[in-house]
């Protein structure tokens, strides 16, 4: 009957997803023999059938054998019943997190997918400084000659921006983060005037 049980219940390594047998005599296996990964502990995963669910329940609630032992198996073999079936109910009604979204509700992946959309349309995808992810062009803030005043260095002695420029405003979807470009036409002219002989 032992040896039933035994054969039942199997252990699953859980980064090669091998089926892990073991020897009777030596005892379960420290190491994955596949990948030789550590196993033991909450990184083991044990599949079985109900009988297997039962002798570790026994053991890991250590109570005494007679009465208190049957009553606690009957307790939780009702208990896992209703498990069993709120677990089932939120199968079929679709449960908003999941491997799929990596615990993040739908509304997240909704947002990724309209992120990815914006994206595509862009002609410039600048990285966010902060945690690389790609960043949004939120809008455009024009500086005139009341709100900017371009700089002359001493070796160029010309404002190596125009009187009224153009920014390029993104933001990060991931972390919020918001950052600056010059427009096309003032880069031109950032460009021209570097690129000037004295």
């Amino acid at each position: 009957m032992e040896h039933q049980q035994q054969e039942g219940a199997a252990d699953i390594c859980p980064w090669c997803d091998s089926e892990l047998v073991w020897d009777e005599e030596i005892g379960p296996e420290e190491v994955c023999p596949h990948c030789s990964n550590e196993l033991g502990g909450y990184r083991t995963l044990s599949v079985g059938g109900a009988q297997a669910e039962e002798e570790d329940e026994d053991e890991g609630a250590g109570l005494a054998a007679g009465h208190a032992g049957a009553a606690a198996r009957t307790a939780g073999a009702a208990s896992r019943s209703v498990e069993g079936l709120d677990e089932e109910a939120d199968w079929e009604a679709g449960d908003d997190t999941g491997w799929a979204g990596a615990g993040r509700p739908q509304s997240w992946l909704r947002a990724d997918e309209k992120v990815q959309r914006i994206l595509d349309d862009q002609e410039e995808m600048p990285e966010c400084p902060s945690c690389r992810e790609y960043m949004l062009h939120a809008g455009t803030n024009a500086l005139g000659a009341g709100s900017f005043s371009p700089v002359e260095p001493p070796s160029l002695k010309k404002p190596l921006l125009p009187d009224s420029i153009r920014l390029q405003l993104y933001v990060c979807p991931n972390c919020h983060e918001v950052s600056t470009k010059l427009d096309l036409g003032s880069r031109t002219f950032l460009a021209e005037r570097l690129d000037q002989e004295d």
